[in-house]
């Protein structure tokens, strides 16, 4: 029954107060675990892997484009509606670019996806240490060169690993929509 229950007299404060109370936190949290260099870092790390994952891409259109069937029918599909649309002049152009693309992709190709992988563990270990220091974790402890090593390829084994498994997904959710 209504009588039964305690009577809490106490008020919730007005809603633009507890919202500016809740920005005023988040702030001074932001502060205390400098949110902008960690922002800084993982911007950074993702920039610097933006080129590398261009030149993978590149590269492999460029294999698509040289060693299947498809790639050359769609390539000429591509450059006839270019030009019937726009001008023959910029399919030339294209042209050039694609077979450009389809002669360096066994140069680009591997070189762009090491220079990705090592951004994108790196992108991912900075994730973590930035996770690490907004959650309050203890840092690890220094020791020997030889601990520090080992946690270093630890750390970056796990990213690699966490990296793999989000480009298995990516895949299988790529393979899910074709199909």
């Amino acid at each position: 029954t209504a009588g039964d229950l305690p009577y809490n007299n106490r008020m919730q404060p007005w809603l633009p107060i507890r919202i500016w109370s809740r920005a005023q936190d988040t702030y001074r949290s932001w502060r205390r675990h400098d949110g902008n260099l960690l922002a800084a870092s993982i911007a950074y790390y993702g920039a610097v892997s933006f080129f590398p994952l261009l030149l993978v891409l590149i590269a492999s259109l460029g294999f698509f484009l040289r060693f299947t069937g498809r790639g050359h029918d769609a390539q000429h599909r591509l450059l006839q509606t270019i030009a019937h649309e726009t001008s023959p002049h910029l399919a030339r152009q294209i042209e050039v670019v694609m077979q450009e693309a389809a002669a360096r992709a066994p140069i680009s190709g591997p070189v762009g996806m090491v220079i990705l992988m090592v951004a994108s563990i790196t992108i991912f270990v900075h994730f973590e240490q930035a996770f690490d220091r907004i959650w309050d974790q203890p840092r690890s402890p220094s020791g020997s060169m030889l601990a520090a090593a080992r946690r270093v390829l630890y750390h970056r084994l796990r990213a690699f690993v966490m990296l793999l498994g989000v480009g298995l997904l990516i895949l299988a959710s790529l393979l899910s929509s074709i199909a």
